[in-house]
């Protein structure tokens, strides 16, 4: 709010990212009030008020287009708090990393781009939407609850329901066994745009031979890696490619890499075949990496009940020789993991030949917008922001 000479009092309105300027003379809006009166009511006005204005377009000398009030703006709920110094419109840098994302409502008011941000988020999620609705795939829910965690190698939220207090239930960690699920029910085109949670940072000699991870280790002890935890073949394998290959993918000229012929190990649910020139067990499968940033991941379904039973065994003594680890620190946080046998009696009725495709949204928003951190493309910001409240004191 600003004034000019002593009758001209401007203020600023701003709604859905547009500025627009408010012009009131007092003589036009002092009703029965006096003009002290009128300048205290102005003068109580705060920032980040939320008012109504009546009036009619006008045009300033300079050429500006205004409202001219005819009465008082009308203060329908007041800013209680200290508005920062810098507008909604004011250019801003990015917050810092980490911040207390618990007040993205204040980031928002002060940060223009974060909006935008946002919308842009909205119809990047839209156009894929609309890219699988236009080739009559079918958009569907699948739990996000159940009483296992399954389609991924990763860490599970788990908790409790009230109403099941004996049973232990986990938060999705991908949606995959229940989209497969529902492609052996005949529905054959299925996608769904929904969140997965796991419970993990934001990690060769013949791998099908039992002294594989061993060895793997001495690689590791070689370059002075730190090996993951637990350190299971699948775990020690995805950290060499992370410490090895994603490198390379950002040095590389090319603006995108596809990473083939992953280990069976990393691909429990892949379907597998023996390559000729490396003489070791690969999946059909491939990973899209932008710029060194993993976009999409892709594969050839195991639909034969009896391979995925075995790539479940595979994966379960994994765990537990992790949760056996003689190295110091490295316990297995996945010693409850166990064979999904309700999903290989689905796939007993028979899985057409399928192949799956899955994008994280946040990747693709950052790649897009060009942001480095996933918070900046999540509306509340992540994890450690929004439970910094809940640290315990010393």
């Amino acid at each position: 709010m600003r004034t000019l000479g002593k009758n001209l009092i401007f203020i600023d309105i701003i709604q859905a990212g547009h500025k627009l300027q408010v012009l009131c003379d007092q003589q036009n809006v002092e009703g029965d009030k006096s003009r002290d009166q009128v300048l205290n009511y102005f003068t109580g006005l705060q920032r980040g008020d939320i008012i109504a204005v009546n009036g009619h377009p006008h045009r300033t000398a300079r050429g500006e287009l205004s409202i001219k009030a005819t009465t008082l703006p009308e203060v329908l709920v007041p800013c209680l708090q200290s508005f920062p110094e810098h507008t909604h419109l004011d250019t801003q840098p990015s917050p810092p990393a980490e911040s207390n994302l618990s007040q993205s409502h204040v980031e928002l008011l002060t940060h223009p781009s974060r909006i935008d941000d946002l919308r842009r988020r909205s119809a990047i999620t839209q156009g894929i939407r609309n890219f699988f609705e236009s080739r009559d795939f079918l958009e569907v829910n699948t739990p996000i609850l159940a009483g296992a965690a399954g389609g991924a190698v990763a860490r599970s939220f788990e908790t409790t329901a009230s109403e099941f207090p004996d049973r232990k239930v986990s938060l999705r960690i991908a949606p995959e066994l229940w989209l497969k699920r529902l492609i052996v029910g005949g529905l054959e085109k299925v996608f769904e745009i929904g969140p997965s949670f796991r419970n993990e940072g934001s990690d060769l000699p013949p791998l099908h031979h039992p002294s594989a991870s061993s060895a793997l280790l001495q690689v590791f002890e070689k370059h002075s890696i730190n090996p993951p935890s637990p350190p299971t073949l699948p775990r020690l394998l995805d950290k060499l490619a992370t410490h090895f290959l994603e490198p390379s993918f950002t040095r590389s000229n090319k603006p995108f890499t596809f990473l083939t012929h992953h280990p069976v190990a990393l691909s429990p649910l892949s379907k597998s075949y023996l390559d000729d020139q490396t003489g070791q067990y690969v999946a059909p499968r491939a990973e899209l990496y932008i710029n060194g940033l993993e976009i999409a991941n892709m594969y050839e379904e195991e639909n034969d009940p009896r391979a995925q039973r075995e790539k479940f065994l595979q994966q379960a003594q994994w765990a537990a020789e992790g949760s056996l680890s003689t190295i110091p620190g490295l316990a297995s946080p996945e010693t409850n993991l166990r064979i999904d046998e309700d999903y290989i009696r689905a796939l007993e009725w028979g899985l057409p030949p399928t192949g799956g495709w899955g994008c994280g949204i946040d990747r693709l928003v950052m790649f897009l917008l060009g942001k480095e951190r996933i918070a900046d493309v999540l509306t509340f910001g992540g994890l450690r922001g929004l439970t910094r409240s809940a640290e315990k004191k010393a």
